[in-house]
C-alpha cells in the first residue's frame, strides 16, 4: 500500500469544497501503465486550530501490477519516505496543539460579561438622569435668581415712586394750606 499525505490550513466555509476537490485530485503513486488500483482508502483528520482548521488527509491505495510488470523499483523508497512524512506531519500537528495549550471554554464568562454590560448600561442611564437633574436644578436656580432680581428692581422702583408720591403729597398739602 502507498499513501500521499496532504496537510493544509483553511477556513471552515472552504472545508467541504476543498476536501471533495482533493479526494478527486490525489495522485496515485507508483501506478504504471496498465496497473489498476485494487482498493483505495482515504482518511481525513480535522483538528480545530485557532480561527481555521488543520486537516490531515491520507490516501492509501493497493495495486495490482500490470501485465508483465512488477512494482516500480523506487516505489518502496517512495512509500518509506511518505510514511516518514506522515509521521513528521502528525508530530507537527500534536506539537502545535501542545504549544497552543488546552482549549479554554470562555462561554461561562459571556453571561457575566452580559450582566456587567447591562449593569454598566443601567448605571450610565442613572448617571445621565442625575446629570439632567443637576442641569435642571442649575437652570431653576438661575431662573429664580433672575426673577428675584427682577422683583427686587420692581420693589425698589415702586418704593422710589411711593417716596416720590409722598413728597408730591406733602408739597400738595403745603400748597393747600398756603392757599387757605
Amino acid at each position: 500500500p502507498g499513501s500521499c499525505p496532504l496537510t493544509f490550513l483553511l477556513g471552515q466555509h472552504e472545508l467541504h469544497h476543498s476536501i471533495h476537490h482533493l479526494l478527486h485530485q490525489l495522485p496515485v503513486p507508483g501506478l504504471q501503465p496498465g496497473a489498476q488500483p485494487a482498493s483505495s482508502v482515504a482518511s481525513i483528520y480535522v483538528v480545530l486550530v485557532g480561527s481555521g482548521s488543520m486537516i490531515s488527509l491520507s490516501h492509501s491505495t493497493s495495486f495490482w501490477g500490470g501485465p508483465g510488470s512488477g512494482r516500480h523499483p523506487d516505489l518502496g523508497d517512495y512509500l518509506d519516505r511518505v510514511r516518514s512524512l506522515e509521521t513528521n506531519n502528525q508530530r507537527l500537528i500534536w506539537g502545535l496543539l501542545e504549544k497552543k495549550g488546552p482549549h479554554i471554554d470562555w462561554v461561562h464568562y459571556f453571561k457575566t460579561m452580559e450582566d456587567l454590560k447591562a449593569h454598566i448600561f443601567a448605571n450610565s442611564a442613572d448617571n445621565a438622569r442625575i446629570v439632567l437633574q443637576i442641569d435642571s436644578a442649575h437652570l431653576a436656580t438661575k431662573d429664580f435668581r433672575v426673577k428675584s432680581e427682577t422683583k427686587l428692581a420692581m420693589y425698589q422702583s415702586v418704593e422710589s415712586d411711593i417716596h416720590g408720591l409722598h413728597k408730591v403729597t406733602d408739597d400738595t398739602s403745603i400748597t393747600q394750606l398756603q392757599l387757605q
